[in-house]
């Protein structure tokens, strides 16, 4: 099933800029969201429901938040990608455009919530491993807690690389339950990356990855 959801989109022309040039529902560029373990992670995080998902990761995911913008400055006229954005909590520590794009219908209509007064800010349902995006239109790309749901982490992170360009600084992180520091930096290299800075602080769940993209 094929299948791209654009959920919240105020400022049009420059949503529709990011959109990838690819047939779809109405003309709307469409994403592989349906594969079987992919639909296994979407039941899951729909199955928990948004409420549920602050009440136990708000507090967790703002302290990488504060982590990582401590640490990569974002301005005001770039456009950020915020990849995996869960409930849209990384939204109210930016003031400038961003899109917001998750698998969890469940998790995005939270997110919807947080955005509705402010025309900056866009949702989309989809998939990481097949971005519904142009290529090189972000600045800055995050993606917080992201890899492992994805069953193909290298294709997630060859995709994050093509929707960046020259400059683009992008942060992933890895929990540390699921992946050492020394599996998550090959992951990160073998991807073609180069770490700027790797962030492993014991009051954290994950492991953080500041990454500039290789350009050869």
């Amino acid at each position: 099933m094929f299948y791209v959801h654009v959920l919240y989109c105020p400022n049009k022309p420059c949503f529709v800029s990011c959109i990838r040039d690819k047939r779809g529902i109405n003309g709307v560029a469409s994403s592989n969201l349906m594969a079987t373990n992919k639909r296994e992670v979407k039941e899951s995080y729909d199955n928990l429901g948004a409420r549920l998902y602050d009440l136990r990761y708000e507090e967790e995911q703002g302290e990488k938040y504060e982590t990582v913008l401590a640490e990569v400055e974002v301005k005001e006229h770039e456009i950020i990608l915020d990849n995996g954005c869960g409930t849209g909590l990384l939204f109210e520590y930016l003031s400038t455009t961003a899109v917001g794009l998750d698998i969890s219908s469940s998790l995005l209509s939270k997110a919807l919530t947080r955005i509705q007064d402010v025309d900056d800010k866009h949702l989309i349902q989809g998939d990481a491993e097949n971005l519904p995006l142009r290529d090189h239109v972000f600045s800055r790309v995050f993606a917080i807690t992201l890899i492992q749901n994805t069953p193909n982490t290298a294709r997630t992170l060859e995709e994050i690389s093509r929707v960046g360009y020259r400059g683009t600084i992008v942060v992933v992180t890895a929990l540390k339950k699921a992946f050492s520091e020394e599996a998550f930096r090959h992951i990160i290299e073998s991807a073609g990356y180069m770490i700027m800075n790797l962030i492993n602080d014991e009051k954290l769940s994950d492991i953080i990855a500041i990454l500039s993209l290789k350009i050869s």
